[in-house]
């Protein structure tokens, strides 16, 4: 199923900036931006790097999250932030913003980059690879013997607004919103209409037309 919206263009997403990292937690001057981290690329164990917001979801990643729970969050957040402005999923990073890291050897790298495009390909409509990312940023820890971590960073932004706007939905047919630092789904059509009735509402009057069919 495809759920597609006819609204306003003033109501259409956007892209809009992800939240910059605080100063020194990379090696050089990088930061979170729309295409990623930039530079050297290596962030430092303990550091802060803000707070969760409508763009940026941490995770801590403990134990087998990679294997076991990783892909069910990637399809939830993933939806998200395409049906928003876009955004980055950090794995390896507290609720307070503190980068923890995981272990993620390059056999596991290599099996969790292929279960992200094989599932992007399948969201509706697909997802191309030049709009979303995966990468696995070094973690510093000076003095330590622990053994090597890493943050993995996913983000993902929305192509251009199609005419007419359309949700995205997952390999599941699920729809899912972004709202603050929060995720509404998986929703059903009682809900997808209360929220077009609440978009209505919000552009006082200007009527938000639900369209829905099979694929």
């Amino acid at each position: 199923m495809c759920v597609s919206l006819v609204f306003p263009k003033e109501r259409c997403f956007r892209w809009g900036y992800l939240p910059h990292a605080e100063p020194g937690v990379t090696q050089s001057d990088s930061a979170i931006s729309r295409r990623g981290i930039a530079g050297r690329e290596r962030l430092f164990y303990g550091a802060q790097i803000g707070s969760e917001t409508r763009n940026l979801e941490f995770k801590l990643g403990r134990g087998h999250y990679l294997r076991n729970i990783f892909q069910h969050d990637l399809r939830k957040y993933a939806c998200a932030f395409l049906n928003g402005e876009g955004g980055s999923l950090l794995v390896g990073v507290d609720n307070a913003g503190k980068v923890r890291g995981v272990c993620c050897n390059h056999r596991l790298q290599d099996r969790t980059r292929l279960m992200v495009d094989a599932m992007l390909k399948r969201f509706q409509p697909p997802l191309l690879p030049h709009n979303y990312n995966l990468s696995f940023l070094p973690v510093v820890q000076p003095g330590t013997s622990q053994p090597f971590l890493q943050v993995l960073r996913f983000s993902v932004w929305p192509p251009p607004v199609p005419d007419p706007p359309m949700l995205y939905q997952t390999d599941q047919g699920m729809v899912y919103l972004r709202r603050d630092a929060s995720v509404e789904g998986p929703l059903t059509a009682g809900l997808i209409q209360q929220w077009f009735r609440q978009v209505e509402s919000e552009i006082h009057g200007s009527p938000a037309v639900e369209k829905i069919w099979e694929w």
